[in-house]
């Protein structure tokens, strides 16, 4: 059987990081790994380099920016896709933006699982 991808969310809240956990394993087709504080995870990142990372835009003390900054300058996760996940915007303006930061992609909450699950799908299938 081949090896399920290693996705990485990285959001503060807790309840979010729960049921988007949830609902990916019970697909059957992720192994997903949560953190809420994003120093831990970029650390987890540069260490355990997951396929690909939901990285929330706001949080205390490091920002999603601030957080791929870090995974982007690393050789070791710079070539990790990102998908983005804010409440700072809406769907629409997500959406006008091309729904990208530096190319990575960008998920306005409130986001369904299937959102995340078909863009990670998408991503993977590109890389």
């Amino acid at each position: 059987m081949a090896q399920r991808p290693k996705v990485l969310m990285i959001d503060d809240n807790r309840e979010i990081c729960r049921l988007m956990k949830e609902y990916l394993e019970k697909t059957g087709k992720y192994e997903v790994t949560t953190f809420t504080d994003a120093r831990m995870g970029v650390r987890y990142a540069q260490i355990e380099r997951p396929d690909v990372i939901l990285l929330d835009l706001m949080m205390p003390d490091m920002d999603g920016t601030e957080a791929a900054e870090f995974l982007l300058d690393d050789e070791g996760t710079r070539n990790i896709p990102l998908i983005f996940i804010t409440a700072a915007i809406k769907k629409d303006e997500a959406e006008d933006r091309l729904g990208q930061i530096h190319g990575h992609p960008i998920l306005a909450k409130p986001v369904t699982p299937v959102e995340v699950m078909n863009e990670i799908e998408k991503i993977l299938t590109l890389s």
